[in-house]
């Protein structure tokens, strides 16, 4: 006899003799996050607007890193991109591309290049938090998805897709995406829309001496919205301002001029 997601054996009642004691079946705490409610203390139960189904959200700490410990099978990343949009605090979620990265039982609803993992909405219980409807009093609080630029393309501005750092270039300040560079030198194609830069293997990791991708420019026009185009020289590459009150970029990367070919 299920109750939500976990259930309890029980044996048919006897007519002839009714039960003495009463129980009411308590329930679990989860094993780990972003499991199917109910959640665990840290977390809230909430829906994300126009994206349905429920999650068990924990707060994004100060430095926006979210919990990392993740249901069995699951390889869907934890990433902090809900936003209260009543109160402005950040949550955790799985980002997802596919069903098949999500826990058991969950979806993945995507808004875009990127979703986010659910699990159905129970018709039967409310979100205790969060929820998409509104409530009589107080009125309810919904989650969105927080930078919808997360979810397109590569080189958007930050916070920055699993495969890309967000970096800052030497002598330049801002910020980017930057992919890494495949063995061949090539870089990821897929563009903010209306960006006339293009992408090239042109940034370098000095401690390590791995190769990035930027989008290479010659005109603020050429990048996309919200970036310009810092030149060195004759070429330059597209960089977004400093984030306010973001944590220190993870990189800080130079410029391989020997590797720009125009």
């Amino acid at each position: 006899a299920k109750q939500g997601f976990l259930g309890v054996c029980v044996y048919p009642e006897k007519k002839d003799k009714k039960s003495e004691t009463s129980l009411v079946v308590k329930e679990t705490a989860n094993s780990t996050h972003y499991e199917e409610p109910p959640c665990r203390a840290d977390e809230v139960d909430a829906s994300i607007q126009s994206l349905g189904g429920q999650v068990c959200a924990p707060a994004c700490d100060a430095s926006g890193s979210c919990p990392t410990d993740i249901p069995a099978g699951t390889t869907a990343s934890p990433k902090c991109l809900l936003e209260d949009a009543s109160s402005g605090k950040k949550y955790c979620a799985l980002a997802c591309t596919s069903d098949s990265a999500c826990p058991s039982g969950a979806t993945c609803a995507k808004q875009g290049f990127l979703g986010v993992c659910v699990y159905p909405q129970k018709e039967d219980k409310k979100s205790d938090i969060v929820e998409l409807l509104a409530l009589p009093a107080p009125p309810a609080t919904t989650l969105v998805v927080r930078s919808a630029s997360l979810l397109t393309s590569h080189y958007e501005q930050p916070p920055c897709q699993s495969d890309e750092v967000d970096a800052s270039i030497q002598g330049m300040g801002g910020q980017v995406c930057a992919p890494a560079c495949d063995a061949s030198g090539s870089c990821p194609t897929d563009v903010p829309a209306g960006t006339k830069a293009s992408p090239k293997c042109i940034l370098e990791d000095s401690s390590s001496g791995k190769k990035y991708c930027a989008l290479t420019c010659f005109s603020d026009s050429g990048c996309p919205s919200a970036a310009k185009c810092a030149r060195q020289g004759v070429m330059g590459i597209c960089i977004y301002p400093s984030t306010s009150g973001s944590d220190a970029s993870s990189l800080s990367l130079s410029w391989v001029e020997t590797i720009i070919t125009v």
